[in-house]
This record gives C-alpha cells, structure tokens and sequence, in this order.
C-alpha cells in the first residue's frame, strides 16, 4: 500500500474516533442517584449538587438543582448516568422474524407492562439487541424524568450526550469481564448479572435495607448459584462496589467476588458515580435513553475525502517530483570503458529507479476519476453512511466499509455502483445488523473494482 493510502485511511479512522467521542466538545457528567446528585467537567473534581439529607422523589427536584447550577451546565454537552435505582431490567428471550427495532420496542414494552402494570405506560425503554439468535436487554426508566432533562437542556443551553443507566457504564468499563456473572452494588439497590458465553440470561435486582447491602449480596449470588446449572456457575463474580461501601466492602474475605474498581476512600455514592468514565472505544452494552436525531454522516465524511482527495493530489507531485529527480541523478553518472564500476553503487541506483517506476506505475492507477466517481454515486444515495475507504492498489479495488437503516437502500448503492462505468464489479463481502441506540443499522463490506 502506498504512504497515500495509507494515509487516507488513518485520517478516515481519526475522523470516525473524532465523531464519536465529540473531541472538540468539552463534556461533562451528570451523576443521578437517589441519594445525591453530583456534576464533573473534564479533570476538575466532581461536586455534590445536592445537600447530604438529600432523598429523590420526584423529576421537579432535577429541575431545581439544575437551574441552581446552570452557570456549570451552560454551553457544555452533558452525560447524563443513572442509578440503578432508577432503572428496570428485562432479558427478552430472541424470537425468530423480529428484525425492526420497533418490533422489538413494542415487545419490550408490553413485557413490562406484563410485569410492572400500568405504571410502564409512563416509561421510555432501550434496547441492548446483541448478535443474531441471542437475547436482548431492554431497559426501562420514567419518561417524566428524560422529558425533565430535555427541557432543562433547551431551557439552561446544555446538550444532552447520553443518558446511560449504571449497568451499562460499569460494564463497559471493561468490555472483556473475566467472569459470566457481575454484581454492581449501591445503596439500597443490587443488580447481579447472570450471562454465560457472553449470552444474557437474567437481571436480578434486589433492594436491601441501609447497611445491609453486603450480607444481601452474599444472600443473592448463593441463591443464584443454587439455581444455575454446574457448567454455568462462575468461580467469582465481577463485582463493581460503590465508594460509599469502601468500608464494608474493604473489610470483607468474600471468596464469590472479584473487586473490579477497588477505591481508596469512602465518597458520596453519586460523586463516585461522576467519576466514572463513560466514553468506551467498544461497547458491550448499549442501553441509552437519550433521543438523538440521526447523525448525517454524508456532509462530514465527504468533506473528508475532498481533504484525502487533495493530499493524495499533494502527495502524487511529491512522488513525480522525487522520480524526477532521481532519473535525472542517475543519467549524469559517467560511464567509461576505462572506469571500473562500482557494483554496489551501480545496485542502489537500480534499486532507487526500480522504486521510482513501481510508484510510477502505482500512481498511473486512475485514483482520482474512480473516487470522484465513488462521490457521484454516494452522492445520489444519501442514506448510505460511509465509515471507511481502504484502497488496494494490487488489485485495483476499494474496500468500503458502511452502514444504512434499510437493507434495501443497501442493494440500490450496489446496483448504482455496478451501473456506474468507473466501475467493473461491486460485491458484497458481509453485512450484520449493529444496534446504535436509536435504531438497528446494515454494517456492511463491498469489494469495488473499477476500470483501468
């Protein structure tokens, strides 16, 4: 590959890394508990935002706190994390024909419905929808309460980032647990999951009086050790403790769990919370309520290749001009029957006109008609969102990687890329179905070959 493509393809995954975690934006982290709210910006240290004897009744008291403090929110996007306290859990078992997110919504929904009453009516629901065949994760947390933080945010001059539950967050702290089952304790409320092969079996939530969280965790894992078959049960148990347990926790000889996020001190639960990290490169769960317009990846991603496009253009004089260069070098060597040769200067000159010709001839390669014309067709399809370009010179082919909402606009692109007469040959190489919170995406790989 030459250093062109090489380099047009680590710009596509700087920009993709940029997107995604919003670097020139500054963040900061709502922590939400039912004992406390705090706030963190970037590396200052978190605050409490609420008083000690501070008890969460109702989304009113959100909207005082944040109005409070809006001097801290204003002009900022913000992240907004969950208690557990303040979330409902649901593993739905995977049905065959259900593929539109949804369908699944509507599944979720009467689920807990079924469960809870008609208080769920009230309750907005995510959707964690894993690989083809496995369980899915729904979660479900009061409307009133997003609705408070959508207006507020509108109201104070604040985005909305994210709105993740504590589940999600501490799971994704590490995307590779080293156990199946995970514990995530607070005050008042225990979460044990219970997964196996990385497959989601059941979300058991227990709510413990103060002061008896340990013991009712040790209660809960024995229990569900009990009902697990042999080869499901775990040696230990991830555990991610909060810092208000420090004490507790850091006494205790619990052979059952694994202490994930050990603390030094003892902390308000929701300031331990704020400082938890919630951007991941990958996620293993993906439970977030915020509702996001889609994101237009057509304007930013093309606008990436007009850049590409100009420093491959850059950096096809820089190589014309070195050829040049060294031919020229090499034609003013004087050679006379009388001189001996130097063999091995005369082999580094081969070798140097040998490199010239091969990026000549690389260069030659119509690079910039097929992706002008890789522009037109992308152009005409604008639900396709293109995530990367990787050019194989060798071949004289691209692969492309994407995503789009509906399969069908997926074999339109194919056939306008088939029909356009820059290129012989579009194939699709693989597709999956990826859950991106609002919605199921078509990821997909196509192998295109144009014409030299």
């Amino acid at each position: 590959m030459p250093p062109w493509s090489k380099f047009i393809s680590k710009l596509w995954s700087k920009h993709r890394l940029w997107s995604r975690n919003g670097l020139w934006t500054k963040h900061g982290t709502l922590a939400i508990s039912k004992h406390g709210i705090a706030f963190k910006v970037a590396n200052a240290p978190a605050k409490l935002l609420t008083q000690n004897n501070f008890l969460w009744s109702n989304s009113a008291q959100l909207a005082e706190v944040l109005i409070e403090n809006q001097a801290l929110l204003e002009h900022l996007q913000v992240h907004v994390l969950l208690s557990n306290t303040m979330i409902r859990y649901l593993v739905l078992p995977w049905q065959e024909a259900v593929f539109a997110r949804k369908d699944w919504l509507a599944i979720a929904q009467h689920a807990f419905r079924k469960q809870y009453g008609a208080v769920a009516e009230t309750w907005r629901v995510s959707l964690n929808i894993g690989a083809y065949g496995e369980t899915v994760v729904a979660a479900a947390v009061d409307e009133s309460l997003l609705v408070q933080l959508e207006s507020s945010s509108k109201l104070l001059n604040f985005t909305i980032g994210s709105v993740q539950p504590l589940l999600m967050t501490l799971l994704n702290i590490t995307p590779q647990p080293n156990h199946d089952w995970a514990l995530i304790a607070e005050p008042e409320r225990l979460v044990l999951c219970r997964t196996h092969n990385n497959v989601w079996q059941q979300i058991i939530v227990d709510s413990p009086p103060t002061g008896l969280e340990y013991e009712k965790a040790e209660q809960l894992i024995s229990r569900q050790m009990l009902q697990a078959v042999a080869n499901e049960q775990p040696r230990q148990i991830d555990s991610y403790i909060s810092a208000a347990f420090h004490k507790t926790w850091q006494n205790s000889q619990s052979k059952k769990q694994k202490i994930m996020l050990k603390t030094t001190a003892e902390k308000a639960h929701a300031l331990w919370m704020a400082d938890l990290p919630l951007q991941h490169s990958a996620n293993k769960i993906n439970l977030d309520f915020s509702e996001k317009s889609q994101t237009n990846h057509s304007f930013s991603a093309w606008g990436l290749l007009a850049i590409a496009l100009l420093a491959a253009s850059f950096l096809y004089s820089q190589y014309q001009q070195t050829t040049k260069q060294i031919i020229l070098a090499e034609s003013k060597i004087p050679v006379t029957l009388a001189t001996k040769p130097n063999l091995s200067s005369t082999s580094a000159s081969e070798e140097k006109i040998k490199l010239a010709q091969q990026v000549q001839r690389q260069l030659d390669l119509p690079w910039m008609p097929m992706l002008a014309a890789l522009e037109t067709v992308k152009l005409a399809n604008p639900q396709i969102a293109i995530l990367s370009i990787s050019p194989n010179k060798n071949r004289a082919e691209i692969k492309l990687t994407g995503q789009t909402a509906e399969f069908s606009d997926l074999t339109h692109f194919l056939d306008a890329l088939r029909t356009n007469s820059h290129f012989s040959d579009a194939v699709l190489v693989s597709q999956h179905l990826e859950d991106d919170q609002a919605k199921l995406l078509y990821v997909f790989d196509i192998n295109l070959v144009w014409r030299i």
